[in-house]
Parts: structure tokens; C-alpha cells; sequence
């Protein structure tokens, strides 16, 4: 996040993606707003963790979010459709997990893309405001 940080910050201040600062929470919430996906199904309050928590990962103490990764792989767990994307960013693009093949972001149609397309179209987006 740190070597990344200063670049997202930058394109989704340019894209006029809500409020983003150099707090890795923020950020992820700027990339939930990118690509119009669902915060609750990512993050949780401290204050307002339910009794019951959801049936798939997510980050409540944004700190340890590289735990939260390891759980989807450990368990062999889809990313939830909600913030699929985002997460699936996350692992391509920050923490640089790119498998040869598959996805754990859920198939929407028959093809099945190893990236999802619109994940690729924002990290050429992202790649050309780096190199501009």
C-alpha cells in the first residue's frame, strides 16, 4: 500500500472518487466507489461489528487486512460479489499474488477470464496515469 498509495490516491483524485487520503481504509473505499461495489460486503466498523459475521472474510481492523488474504486461499474461499473487484486488486495489484490461472472472484457469465476484464481496463487506466 505504501509503494502503491501515492498513485491511487492521485488517479482516483482525478477521477473524483470521494475522499481519498493516504489511509489505506480510505483508499480502499475509493476503489469500492470505483468500481460500484458494496463497502458493507469489505468492511466493518470496529463499533458496529454484527453478532453474526459474514460467511466470507472481510477487514474490520484495517491494519491486519494481509491476514484476510490468506484466509481466501487457506480456505479456499470466493471473494464475495460484492467487492470482488476491489479485492481481487488488492491481491493482483498490491500484495502481487498472480496465480497462472483461475480467479477467486465468482464466474458472471459462461467465460471464465483468469482477470476480469473490467479489473484489466483499470489497471491500464491506472498504468497509463503512472507512465503520463
Amino acid at each position: 500500500m505504501e509503494e502503491k498509495g501515492k498513485t491511487l490516491r492521485e488517479f482516483l483524485a482525478r477521477k473524483r472518487i470521494g475522499e481519498v487520503t493516504a489511509k489505506p481504509l480510505k483508499i480502499l473505499r475509493g476503489l469500492l466507489e470505483y468500481f460500484k461495489e458494496e463497502p458493507k460486503e469489505l468492511l466493518l466498523n470496529k463499533e458496529d461489528v454484527p453478532a453474526e459475521l459474514p460467511s466470507t472474510p472481510c477487514i474490520i481492523d484495517v491494519d491486519k487486512y494481509s491476514y484476510v488474504f490468506s484466509l481466501f486461499y487457506v480456505l479456499n474461499v470466493k471473494y464475495p460479489k460484492g467487492a470482488a473487484l476491489t479485492l481481487e486488486f488488492i491481491q493482483r495489484g498490491l500484495l502481487g499474488i498472480n496465480p497462472e490461472r483461475g480467479s477467486k472472484a465468482e464466474k458472471k457469465g459462461k467465460k471464465q477470464h483468469n482477470i476480469p476484464p473490467k479489473l484489466l481496463r483499470f489497471l491500464s487506466h491506472l498504468s497509463d496515469f503512472e507512465n503520463a
